[in-house]
């Protein structure tokens, strides 16, 4: 038997002691490489997460800044052709307070036509009275 205190089986202990060391050495080296692969492939998993919710952010800053201008632009057009309408009713009822004034002057001259003509109509008949009646007093004259 192999005497435990003889320099070979202390050589033989101590490598393989130095061996175990060594395995554990390079499993914990590897664990820790395994350790920092990891935590470097979360780190990039969180920054890719990160980057997806910042364009996602953009994105819907971008959709709601669109929306914005473009209600803007509605809201822009709706003004103009609410004005555009107002303007076409006040130019509407100008024309409209117009033909009113012409109706009632043209109206007006009517009724002043009818007021000479009937001027007109009475004197003739006062005329003809007065003929009447001076041919009556003629008439008069001559029976007396």
């Amino acid at each position: 038997m192999m005497d435990e205190e003889s320099d070979e089986v202390k050589f033989m202990n101590k490598v393989m002691l130095y061996a175990k060391c060594v395995t554990i050495r390079d499993a914990q080296m590897e664990e820790k490489k395994a350790i920092v692969e990891e935590k470097k492939e979360e780190e990039r998993r969180l920054d890719m997460m990160m980057e997806m919710e910042r364009l996602k952010a953009l994105k819907m800053y971008e959709e709601r800044e669109q929306k914005r201008i473009e209600d803007r632009r509605k809201g822009a057009a709706v003004i103009r052709a609410q004005m555009e309408e107002r303007e076409q009713e006040r130019l509407r009822q100008l024309e409209l307070k117009q033909q009113e004034q012409e109706a009632m002057l043209r109206h007006i001259d009517k009724m002043k036509d009818e007021d000479r003509r009937e001027a007109s109509r009475k004197r003739e008949a006062s005329r003809r009275l007065m003929e009447d009646v001076a041919l009556a007093n003629a008439e008069q004259i001559r029976l007396k």
